[in-house]
């Protein structure tokens, strides 16, 4: 086996500017627009698009207690909690966690009553600083299919950016 020997000389000259076009390459790829995994072309309103017609997306999964130990979680945090009595996707919305969407049959409301959803854009402003999606919940306590102002019993925001 032969020993392979450079002079200092032979290393400024090819070596050193082989690893800083390196470092220049790495640092640039840190400052791209967007990413794509699985595609080539990621879409240019997304930070992240993943693409795959055979596999999906796996966020973090955390127990109850790991997720309420997180300090300061920022608006917009997305996680699966593994555990509890409702284990399933949750996000913080600024000031608590929100489950999203529903894992299994929820409590039961009121007899003959249907739940209501009603989603409407949100303006940029206090609720949304980018402007987002108010989601309205509640009873149809009148049963004539709508949601009324006064049947609303939570609100929420999702907001842009």
């Amino acid at each position: 086996m032969k020993l392979l020997s450079f002079s200092t000389a032979t290393l400024r000259r090819h070596v050193l500017p082989v690893l800083l076009l390196g470092a220049a390459t790495a640092a640039h790829a840190q400052t791209l627009p967007n990413v794509g995994v699985g595609t080539t072309t990621p879409d240019a309103s997304a930070l992240l698009d993943v693409s795959s017609t055979t596999q999906g997306l796996l966020l973090p999964r955390l127990t109850l207690a790991q997720r309420t130990a997180i300090g300061s979680p920022a608006t917009g945090l997305l996680l699966y909690q593994t555990d509890g009595s409702a284990p399933g996707f949750y996000f913080y919305d600024g000031t608590a966690w929100a489950a999203l969407g529903s894992s299994g049959p929820g409590a039961a409301g009121s007899a003959g009553l249907n739940a209501l959803v009603r989603t409407t854009a949100e303006a940029a402003g206090a609720n949304c600083a980018t402007g987002g999606t108010k989601i309205e919940t509640g009873q149809d306590a009148n049963s004539n299919g709508s949601l009324d102002a006064s049947e609303i019993t939570a609100t929420r925001y999702v907001c842009n950016g």
